[in-house]
Formats: C-alpha cells, sequence, structure tokens
C-alpha cells in the first residue's frame, strides 16, 4: 500500500499527495455486529494498532514487537 501511494505521489502535484500513516499489531480483537466495515472492530489489538499508527512517519508504517517477531527473516523487509 505505501509503495502504491508513493508511485501514485510521484505524479501528482504536492497539493493533491497523500501520505499514509500505518500502525501494524497482532492481538485479539472483538466484533460487534454482522458486518466489517471497520467501525465494529475493538480491543486491545486495534488499539495498539492505532498507537503504533500515529507515530508512523507520513508515508511510513510501524508495527509491534510482536510482528517484527513473527515476520523477521520471512520478508523482504527491514525493521
Amino acid at each position: 500500500m505505501q509503495g502504491a501511494m508513493a508511485r501514485r505521489n510521484s505524479s501528482v502535484d504536492e497539493a493533491e499527495r497523500v501520505q499514509v500513516q500505518l500502525g501494524i499489531n497482532l492481538g485479539d480483537i472483538i466484533l460487534d455486529g454482522d458486518d466489517i466495515d471497520g467501525d465494529d472492530i475493538f480491543g486491545d489489538g486495534v488499539n495498539v494498532a492505532a498507537r503504533l499508527e500515529a507515530t508512523a512517519e507520513p508515508g511510513g508504517i510501524c508495527v509491534s514487537g510482536t510482528v517484527c517477531e513473527h515476520v523477521r527473516n520471512k520478508v523482504n523487509a527491514e525493521f
């Protein structure tokens, strides 16, 4: 997602660029309701991801230690 957004941003004026911050965590969640539209998801897993998102730089990704441990040496990324 971040790569696609960076490619998009490279071809538009600065005023039209979108910078997305991502926070990724692994943890339990609670779904409230039948449809999963993002408004009905609660729990520590979501709360931690939201805090991580706030610490990510624009255009960046911040992952929890748990995520880092699970994906280290399994994905082509630096942590």
